[in-house]
C-alpha cells in the first residue's frame, strides 16, 4: 500500500541542484523522460477552434501513482498571443497581434525542450526548472527528424507556449480543492552565452524558459519515467504520440511473451487526449486504428495480436456505442518497459547527492588509474 501524503504545497520547489541530477540522467542519447500529469494535460489543438470565448474547458482523468489515487481534472486552456510584423498589404511593416491555441508543432517543441532538460541544458531558477536553448538547436533537431519548420514558425511556437495559460483544478485524495495556473513555458527571456548557467559554446543569445510547475513536482516526487524519444519523434499523428505516451506511462507489465494486453476504450481516448470527436463513432475508431498501425510500424505494438472489440447498445441493437482496443507489445517495447521499471525502482531510493556520486564514479572508470589514486580523484573532483 502506497503511503499517501498531503500535497498542499503544490506546486513544490526544488531545493538544490542535486535533485535535478536525477531527472537529467537518461540511459542514452535517444531517450528522454515523460511526466504523468504534465503529459496528460490536453494543451494542444489538432485544429484551431473557430468560435470560443478566449479559452477552452477540457476534462480529463489520470491515475496518480505518487498518491495511489484516480484523480479527475478540469483544465481551462487560455489562448496565446504574439506580435508579428505584417509582410504585405496595407498594414505592411506594422505589428499585428496573432492569437491561437497551442498546436501539434508546439507539442513537438515541448518534447524537445524536455529532452534538452534531461541532457544538462537545465538549471534551477526560483525553485523550478529552466532550460536554455537556441532556435538553431530546435531547427536542426527538426531537420534531423524530417520535420519542416522555419525559424519564424519556431519563434511563434515559443511565444504561444509562453503566453497560453492553463488553469488546472482538481480535488486531491484528501478531498481538498487544488489549482495550478501557469503557462507551458513561463518566464521566457533572453540570456547571453557568457551568462548561461550551462556549457554552451554558441555565439548568439539563448532563449531561456521555465518549465511548467507539474514538471518540478514530478522531479520532487520522482514520478517521471523513461521515454524512447527517438521513436516518439518519428510518429506522424498527434493521437499516435499521445497513445505512445500512455503506453509508456501505464503499460508497465508489458511482456511480449504473455497474453496480457493493454486495454483502452475509445471513450477514454477521446476524453483524455483532448481531440475533437468526428461526426460518427466509426470514423473515430478508424482514426485510432490508423494510430495503432503507426505504432505497429514503429515496432511498439504487435500487429498480429492487437485487435479492436466493438461495444454495442444491446444484443438486439447492433450499433456501436464504444470500442476497446486490445494492445499487445513487441519484444522491443517490452524490453524498454522492463528497463524503465528498473530505473523507476532505482530512482525511488536515490537522492540527488547519491546520483551525483554515481555519475562521478562512472566517469572515473575511464580515467587513467595511474594518474592519481581513485579515492584522491574523488576528493579532488
Amino acid at each position: 500500500m502506497v503511503e499517501k501524503k498531503d500535497n498542499t504545497s503544490f506546486p513544490e520547489r526544488l531545493s538544490n541542484d542535486e535533485q535535478l541530477t536525477i531527472f537529467q540522467k537518461a540511459i542514452n542519447k535517444g531517450y528522454s523522460n515523460t511526466v504523468n500529469l504534465f503529459d496528460s494535460i490536453p494543451f494542444y489543438e489538432t485544429t484551431q477552434p473557430k468560435n470560443h470565448p478566449g479559452y477552452l474547458i477540457k476534462n480529463f482523468d489520470i491515475d496518480d501513482k505518487a498518491s495511489d489515487t484516480h484523480i479527475n481534472y478540469t483544465a481551462k486552456i487560455f489562448i496565446g498571443s504574439f506580435l508579428k510584423e505584417a509582410k504585405r498589404g496595407k498594414n505592411k511593416g506594422q505589428q499585428q497581434i496573432i492569437t491561437r491555441f497551442p498546436n501539434q508543432t508546439d507539442e513537438l517543441i515541448v518534447r524537445f525542450i524536455i529532452k534538452l532538460a534531461t541532457e544538462g541544458q537545465s538549471f534551477l531558477s526560483g525553485g523550478h526548472v529552466s532550460v536554455a536553448f537556441s532556435l538553431y538547436q530546435i531547427y536542426e533537431e527538426f531537420k534531423s527528424k524530417k520535420i519542416t519548420r522555419s525559424y519564424a514558425e519556431i519563434f511563434e511556437s515559443i511565444e504561444i507556449l509562453s503566453s497560453s495559460l492553463t488553469d488546472l483544478e482538481w480535488i486531491d485524495e484528501f478531498g481538498k480543492k487544488r489549482s495550478c495556473k501557469a503557462s507551458i513555458f513561463s518566464d521566457r527571456r533572453y540570456i547571453s552565452p557568457a551568462d548561461a548557467p550551462i556549457d554552451y559554446k554558441g555565439k548568439k543569445d539563448l532563449f531561456c524558459v521555465t518549465l511548467h510547475p507539474t514538471v518540478t513536482k514530478a522531479i520532487v516526487d520522482k514520478s517521471f519515467r523513461q521515454l524512447n524519444y527517438d521513436r516518439h519523434m518519428i510518429l506522424s499523428f498527434f493521437l499516435t504520440r499521445w497513445l505512445h505516451i500512455k503506453l509508456t506511462q501505464n503499460f508497465t507489465w508489458a511482456n511480449h511473451y504473455l497474453d496480457r494486453p493493454f486495454h483502452i476504450a475509445l471513450s477514454n481516448i477521446i476524453k483524455n487526449s483532448g481531440v475533437k470527436p468526428y461526426s460518427t463513432i466509426n470514423h473515430d475508431i478508424e482514426r485510432v486504428e490508423d494510430s495503432i498501425q503507426e505504432l505497429v510500424k514503429a515496432k511498439v505494438l504487435d500487429g498480429e495480436r492487437t485487435f479492436t472489440e466493438r461495444k454495442y447498445a444491446s444484443a438486439k441493437r447492433k450499433y456501436t456505442i464504444d470500442a476497446v482496443f486490445n494492445l499487445f507489445p513487441t519484444d522491443s517495447f517490452s524490453k524498454e518497459q522492463k528497463i524503465a521499471n528498473k530505473l523507476v525502482k532505482d530512482i525511488k531510493h536515490k537522492t540527488g547527492y547519491s546520483e551525483l556520486l554515481e555519475y562521478i564514479n562512472q566517469k572515473l572508470i575511464h580515467l587513467d588509474k595511474m594518474t592519481l589514486p581513485r579515492f584522491l580523484l574523488i576528493y579532488v573532483f
